[in-house]
């Protein structure tokens, strides 16, 4: 998890750190904007604390060696999802936006396990948070404006 963290940690340094013009760069992705590859790692991002939290009642089937495949082309930028991300990238219109949301997403992926967790202003159990963005009050109460 040491190599994990840190690898993120280094991500959104470089990411805080581009300037603002090379958002709108073509990235090493056939197809993709910065911009694009970006959002791509927030999704990455979210896909690990999903990860995380899913519970399972099998044995592990892969290990950190075993997870990840080759296939057997480069992507094509055909796949709708690929098209989706696109399109989502774009949707942050400005790249403090985006530079936002990845360290926010990117910051969370990182953590280690069972760390304390922080959101508007506070530190919240967590099954007190999730109970809290489950309630029904949940739909007309005001959201924090903070930004932790």
């Amino acid at each position: 998890m040491d190599l994990f963290s840190r690898s993120w940690s280094a991500l959104r340094t470089a990411v805080a750190e581009l300037p603002d013009e090379d958002f709108a760069q073509q990235s090493g992705c056939s197809g993709w904007l910065v911009r694009d590859l970006v959002c791509h790692l927030i999704i990455d991002a979210q896909d690990v604390l999903i990860t995380l939290v899913t519970p399972s009642d099998t044995e592990p089937t892969r290990d950190a060696v075993t997870y990840w495949y080759l296939a057997d082309t480069p992507p094509t930028g055909d796949d709708p999802l690929d098209e989706l991300t696109v399109r989502l990238a774009a949707a942050y219109q400005e790249p403090r936006l985006l530079k936002f949301h990845f360290d926010d997403v990117g910051s969370a992926a990182a953590a280690p396990p069972n760390s304390p967790t922080r959101t508007c202003g506070s530190a919240p159990a967590t099954r007190s948070s999730l109970q809290a963005t489950t309630s029904p009050r949940m739909s007309w109460n005001r959201r924090c404006t903070t930004s932790t």
